[in-house]
């Protein structure tokens, strides 16, 4: 599976995300957690910084449940890679995850 550039440019700032590999702590990521993992970076980029769903990383990864969305993303967590908030819809927060507002390019 391909990666994502680790530090991303978009209109509101970068994204650092300098973790996505397949391997953390010498435990292996399964393709499926990974591919919710690069899910969950591509949309963040490419909506500034908006987590996305259940039902969108179901429909982004092709799961036929939610129940396994639920699963990877337990999975991720449990590794340190993502954090969310309980009953809070849309707070996935990448570990290391940094947004810096860009330079003013006015002056």
């Amino acid at each position: 599976m391909g990666g994502i550039d680790p530090s991303v440019q978009c209109i509101r700032g970068t994204l650092s995300c300098c973790f996505l590999r397949k391997e953390f702590m010498g435990r292996e990521i399964s393709a499926s957690t990974y591919r919710v993992l690069s899910y969950i970076v591509k949309y963040k980029y490419t909506n500034h910084g908006l987590s996305p769903s259940i039902r969108e990383i179901c429909q982004g990864c092709s799961f036929h449940s939610s129940s396994q969305g639920h699963y990877h993303l337990l999975r991720l967590e449990s590794l340190g890679l993502i954090d969310r908030y309980a009953r809070r819809p849309r707070s996935i927060r990448l570990i290391g995850e940094q947004w810096q507002l860009p330079e003013d390019r006015d002056a």
